[in-house]
C-alpha cells in the first residue's frame, strides 16, 4: 500500500482527505519514445521539499531526480501537473504508469 507523507509546513486546513490520490493512471503515449506524462486533466499536485508525486512504473517506485522530474506545464505558478522521465520511459501500452499525490486546489 502506498504511503503519502504530508509536508509538515502546510497548514492543516490546506489538505483534505479527499485530496489524497493513489494509483492514478498518468496520461501520455507509452511508446518507448515519449518522456512526458501528466496527471489527469485539471489536476495539480503539491511539489515542495518535503512532498511531491510518487511515480510507479509496473508497480516499481521510481526515484525523483534520478528517474523523473516534475514541472508546471502551463508555466510558473500554474501548478505542478507534468512528469518528465530522465531514464527509459514506458515502452508499451502494457506498461502501468501511476502516481500517488496530494491534489493541490488552486484558487
Amino acid at each position: 500500500m502506498p504511503t503519502i507523507v504530508l509536508d509538515p509546513t502546510l497548514e492543516p486546513s490546506a489538505v483534505q482527505l479527499d485530496d489524497i490520490r493513489q494509483n492514478i493512471p498518468l496520461d501520455g503515449n507509452k511508446d518507448g519514445t515519449n518522456r512526458v506524462f501528466t496527471v489527469p486533466s485539471s489536476e495539480k499536485f503539491y511539489h515542495t521539499t518535503n512532498m511531491s508525486i510518487s511515480v510507479h512504473l509496473n508497480g516499481q517506485q521510481l526515484v525523483f531526480g534520478t528517474n523523473y522530474t516534475v514541472e508546471e506545464s502551463g508555466g510558473a505558478g500554474t501548478g505542478y501537473d507534468q512528469i518528465t522521465f530522465l531514464t527509459d520511459p514506458p515502452q508499451s501500452t502494457d506498461d502501468t504508469l501511476t502516481g500517488d499525490f496530494v491534489r493541490k486546489v488552486l484558487s
